[in-house]
């Protein structure tokens, strides 16, 4: 199925992710101010879009405690949270379709082995389960990865498995296999294909979810190491200083704030578009 074309809040959705994807890639690099060269003569100057004498162009976002500007350093950080949270969702689709697929098709031992691992991970307090990776493996974007992978597929493995139950009744299925139809076969040309509506529903819903934790965990100081500047080591850094000079932690607050707008938007969408008559991603009450 195609993306819903006629849905204005899709569209939407889909036309500000684009135009943030666009800054957040060529910002960085066409930017006048590097993201990561202190000025120290312009620290914390508020947003102008008057040029500095001496200077090529405005601090637009204002700069930060070493004069930094912050128009590139907070499209910088939203490139590095963006990529975060595509890597962690693409893993996490390819982990949760894979065990939800087998889950649906292989009853019985297998199944409640799935399952079951399912519960252990699901149990398992995400945050402690962080610190102790950081501890173990040191900072780093992989084990940000890792952190967010271990058990953010167990979603998409639950959903998939739900769909691809609901798909192996279909009598298309049930033809294949009068047929003579092998296994791998069924799965590979029959099921994974009808799968694919759930499964990319599923991962805009996760890329989100994957953004907001890699903040919420930068912001708390156990996300990405410096020099790296996510979305979250920015408004960590912009806290203490939000009383006297209020920008550093508006703008990288309002990026954030579109980047997950227009993702749930378009997952949203995805989701009514490929399940009409159910709200599969809805949190129960």
């Amino acid at each position: 199925m195609a993306f819903p074309l006629k849905n204005k809040s899709a569209l939407f959705g889909l036309g500000l992710f684009g135009v943030l994807l666009a800054l957040a890639f060529s910002v960085p690099y066409f930017s006048a101010y590097d993201s990561f060269k202190a000025h120290l003569e312009n620290q914390n100057l508020p947003p102008s879009w008057n040029r500095p004498d001496g200077l090529p162009q405005p601090f637009f976002f204002g700069t930060d405690e070493l004069g930094r500007d912050l128009f590139s350093r907070t499209f910088y950080g939203a490139r590095l949270s963006l990529m975060v949270g595509l890597f962690a969702s693409l893993i996490d689709l390819a982990v949760g379709s894979l065990f939800g697929a087998l889950a649906a098709f292989f009853k019985g031992s297998l199944e409640e082995l799935i399952l079951r691992l399912c519960d252990v991970l699901h149990a398992l307090p995400s945050f402690l389960v962080f610190i102790w990776l950081l501890l173990w493996l040191g900072p780093g974007f992989s084990t940000v990865i890792l952190a967010l992978t271990l058990t953010g597929w167990i979603n998409t493995a639950r959903i998939t498995r739900a769909a691809a139950e609901r798909i192996l009744q279909a009598d298309f299925i049930l033809a294949a296999y009068a047929m003579g139809a092998r296994r791998r076969r069924i799965i590979f040309k029959h099921l994974f294909p009808h799968l694919w509506g759930t499964m990319t529903a599923a991962m805009a819903m996760a890329v989100p979810s994957a953004i907001f934790s890699e903040t919420f965990l930068s912001f708390l100081g156990l996300g990405l190491p410096p020099p790296a500047a996510s979305l979250g080591v920015l408004l960590n850094d912009a806290l203490d200083a939000f009383r006297y000079y209020p920008h550093r932690l508006l703008f990288p607050a309002l990026v954030l704030f579109l980047v997950l707008l227009s993702l749930h938007l378009i997952g949203d969408a995805l989701s009514q578009a490929f399940h009409p008559k159910e709200k599969l991603f809805a949190k129960a009450p």
